[in-house]
């Protein structure tokens, strides 16, 4: 594990500026609500160190029974955690084998399943920088999406349109119309962008728009 960390922080990456608009999404707001908390499949601490630096209180969660204050944004790592310093604890798990994912996948119960069953099914989520192919995020969605009285979409995900140059009008509109409408059976909005580097300005847009 100290191998794995070496080599996610060999290059002393420290933030971006996607990273940079979530911190500003994050800061507590007068009127709106305030973000309820972060989900991540990242192993990194970028988003708690820049956070930080920001005088943002919040807290990684990372394991089961993982303490927290009710003033601290929470940052779960459903798939392990790995700070920059520090000790890293000897019964940490990290999903980074097809071992170790499959064993997530098959565990209902554990607690990282748990904890998105039920920010999906009390909370409304954005979803960025997913491609939507994960089997267990997928099963997560549909199990939400099922108990959702009212079939509404009560999500949103960001997706790049998709580059069909290979195949005709008709069929690039057809499989356009398909991938949106396999987002839409999961509960999810699709909001289109051209390029990932629109998903800053867009963020930027849903805060202006909760001032």
């Amino acid at each position: 594990m100290p191998e794995l960390r070496d080599a996610l922080y060999a290059e002393n990456p420290t933030s971006c500026e996607l990273i940079d608009v979530i911190v500003e999404l994050a800061r507590p707001q007068r009127d709106g609500k305030p973000l309820e908390s972060i989900i991540t499949f990242n192993f990194d601490g970028l988003i708690e160190e820049q956070l930080n630096k920001n005088n943002i209180r919040n807290k990684p969660i990372f394991s089961e029974g993982v303490r927290c204050r009710s003033n601290e944004l929470l940052i779960y790592h459903v798939h392990g955690f790995l700070p920059r310093k520090g000790r890293i604890r000897k019964d940490a798990e990290i999903v980074f084998s097809e071992d170790a994912y499959h064993s997530q996948f098959i565990d209902p119960f554990s607690w990282s399943n748990l904890i998105q069953l039920n920010k999906l099914s009390q909370n409304t989520c954005l979803f960025i920088g997913l491609s939507l192919t994960d089997p267990n995020l997928r099963r997560l969605l549909d199990v939400a999406n099922r108990k959702n009285p009212y079939g509404t979409l009560n999500h949103y995900i960001v997706k790049r349109v998709p580059n069909f140059s290979n195949n005709t009008d008709t069929l690039d509109q057809l499989a356009f119309l398909l991938e949106e409408q396999d987002a839409n059976e999961l509960g999810l909005n699709v909001i289109w962008v051209n390029e990932f580097s629109e998903v800053p300005k867009l963020i930027k847009n849903i805060i202006e728009a909760n001032a």
